[in-house]
């Protein structure tokens, strides 16, 4: 494994930049820390860190919804260490205490639940989310959180699922 696509690698430079220069890191960093490295265990650790550093949610927003959806789409790519769950948490983090999930959010795990087997649960989670079809609109308004319809984008990951298993079926 590249010395470079590790986390401990990722995050000395996250330190460099803050303690060497005094650069506040921001939601853009943080994404792009995520996204460096490989698999799943470390996203999370990382994200826990990020908490620990910069506070939760509520605090200076540096841990935005794009942050934690990066690391649910990381999640989303480690079939073989338990990705799904691990989205599954961080969602229900998420839940618990802020930001509110958005459409990607529910896209993200949703696709995580399907490429590690888990079909059903990603069902489940639509049938939640056309319950309440509710979302983050982030327009800075003040309502954070109003009523939404549904789009195409959160249905791709559940259709990608059925069509990949159909393709499986077939090459038996």
């Amino acid at each position: 494994k590249e010395k470079y696509r590790t986390g401990k690698f990722l995050l000395s430079l996250v330190d460099e930049m803050e303690v060497e220069y005094r650069v506040a890191p921001n939601s853009y960093v943080l994404s792009g820390v995520l996204l460096g490295v490989d698999n799943a265990s470390e996203s999370m650790n990382i994200l826990d860190d990020f908490e620990r550093r910069y506070g939760g949610y509520d605090d200076d927003v540096v841990v935005t919804v794009e942050v934690y959806n990066v690391a649910i789409s990381r999640c989303s790519r480690e079939r073989r260490d338990h990705g799904w769950q691990k989205a599954l948490s961080i969602l229900g983090r998420m839940r618990r205490e802020g930001p509110e999930p958005d459409e990607a959010t529910y896209s993200f795990v949703m696709g995580a639940c399907a490429s590690g087997g888990q079909s059903n649960v990603a069902f489940s989670l639509l049938d939640e989310v056309r319950r309440s079809c509710r979302f983050r609109d982030g327009d800075g308004d003040g309502d954070d959180v109003r009523p939404r319809a549904i789009t195409a984008g959160l249905y791709l990951p559940l259709l990608r699922a059925c069509a990949d298993s159909c393709w499986a079926w077939a090459r038996k």
